[in-house]
Formats: structure tokens, sequence, C-alpha cells
């Protein structure tokens, strides 16, 4: 076999696993928007961002001292 084909076919490789990277991260990304969807996915993403609290709910804040 020729080097222009062993070429072509590490190229073809690496194309192919950042392909697969990239599918990957669409679904992942395609589930985070799903879950912003809903009115409870919605609320979770405001809580965890934003770190605010519904009246009469208290917030907790936890400070590692190692960091």
């Amino acid at each position: 076999m020729g080097s222009k084909y062993l070429q072509a076919k590490k190229v073809q490789a690496v194309y192919a696993s950042e392909l697969e990277d990239l599918d990957s991260q669409k679904e992942y990304l395609s589930d985070q928007l799903d879950s912003l969807v809903s009115e409870d996915g919605i609320d979770y993403f405001v809580r965890d961002h934003y770190r605010v609290a519904k009246p009469g709910e208290r917030l907790i804040i936890i400070i590692d001292d190692e960091q």
C-alpha cells in the first residue's frame, strides 16, 4: 500500500475520533436543552447557577476551607 493511502487512513481515523467526540457532545447538550424545557428544569438551573431560594426557603452555602 502506498504512503498516501496510509496517511489518508490516519487522517480518517483522527476525523472519525473527532466526529465521535462531537456526537457525544451534541447528545449531552441536547439532553441539557431538553431538561430546560420543563418548569422543573428551569427551576433547577436558576437555583444551581444563581444560588437563589423561593420565598420561605433558606439557602445554605457550604464553603470548603481547602480552596
